[in-house]
């Protein structure tokens, strides 16, 4: 049974308290392994998230195991008691986690861009990513209300961990800003993360010309 269908994979039941997330046909193997790594990166950083149990392969697609949550994305519950609060300070704590291991940011945007050009990045866009500060934080990279589950229990999961990279916190805030979308919450988002919109302006204009790559 299909749990959800996203931009690079679809979720469905696997087994008794598992699910598989397997990757489209044709998307390269390299997304799967990357993001096993990244989630058993992260597994003993105090995050709340899903096990990462291990990769898979059907009929020619790469697939992770991971632990079934029960649970659903906050979207639309912004307004319900301490979501936002809480959605916030999960940010917060998962940025402030052990970047060890992980890939630069810097590194992960240009195979990105390198793998939707067929190695053709144009050179401005290259050259304003080689410009961007390093940084050693955790980035989650897709943080956004659809990535981050509320169990029946209260709690908030997060989930999707592909895009994970280390960095500046300030390029993570912008992504979500952005990924936020509707102008309300995202004034709320910077405030409650203790920045002004001119402190990311320059992660956020990398990131809306990044933007038109990564559908597939």
């Amino acid at each position: 049974m299909d749990i959800k269908k996203g931009n690079t994979a679809e979720v469905f039941e696997y087994g008794k308290g598992k699910i598989c997330k397997l990757f489209y046909p044709g998307i390269p193997n390299m997304y799967a392994e990357l993001e096993f790594k990244n989630a058993t990166a992260l597994l003993n950083s105090g995050i709340c998230m899903p096990v990462p149990y291990e990769i898979i392969n059907l009929n020619g697609r790469p697939g992770i195991i991971y632990e079934k949550i029960n649970g659903v994305p906050i979207w639309g519950q912004f307004g319900i008691n301490n979501i936002f609060e809480e959605f916030t300070n999960c940010h917060i704590k998962l940025m402030d986690s052990n970047a060890e291991g992980l890939v630069s940011y810097k590194d992960f945007l240009t195979k990105m861009l390198e793998l939707k050009t067929n190695g053709k990045i144009p050179y401005n866009l290259q050259n304003k990513i080689c410009l961007l500060p390093d940084g050693k934080n955790v980035l989650h990279g897709d943080y956004h209300p659809g990535n981050v589950l509320l169990e029946p229990d209260g709690r908030l999961v997060l989930i999707d961990f592909l895009n994970v990279c280390r960095g500046p916190k300030e390029y993570d805030v912008a992504r979500t800003y952005f990924l936020l979308e509707n102008q309300l919450w995202q004034n709320h988002y910077l405030s409650k993360m203790g920045y002004y919109k001119e402190d990311i302006q320059k992660y956020l204009d990398i990131i809306e010309t990044i933007h038109k790559y990564e559908k597939f």
